[in-house]
């Protein structure tokens, strides 16, 4: 078993199946992290400065993704801020036709 930094995470769905998610609201996630887990990762793909609002992995069986964001979403690197990450499905689910939809954007505030 191996494990990485995953940096700020509010909901994290992986191996379910009949996922339902329903008025939720994930609100203002900060990571102040540094780059510098050493002598445990390595700077090359390092996730742990990461701000993931949702993380979905091997799921399927999407019936509803509602979840709503509000406030600010930040990390030492912003280029590490996304609203969704990993929606990788099981090939062996014949419902899914589609992801379930995107939710609104988070953007990162400017530096100054």
């Amino acid at each position: 078993m191996s494990h990485h930094n995953k940096g700020a995470v509010a909901l994290r769905l992986g191996f379910q199946k009949d996922i339902a998610v329903e008025n939720v609201t994930i609100s203002s996630l900060m990571n102040e992290g540094v780059a510098d887990a050493a002598p445990y990762c390595s700077p090359e793909d390092y996730q742990g400065l990461d701000v993931r609002a949702v993380t979905t992995f091997h799921s399927a069986a999407w019936s509803g993704l509602d979840i709503r964001f509000s406030g600010n979403f930040t990390s030492t690197d912003e280029n590490r801020v996304v609203p969704l990450s990993g929606m990788w499905m099981r090939g062996d689910d014949l419902t899914i036709s589609a992801p379930p939809p995107s939710p609104t954007p988070i953007r990162a505030p400017a530096r100054a």
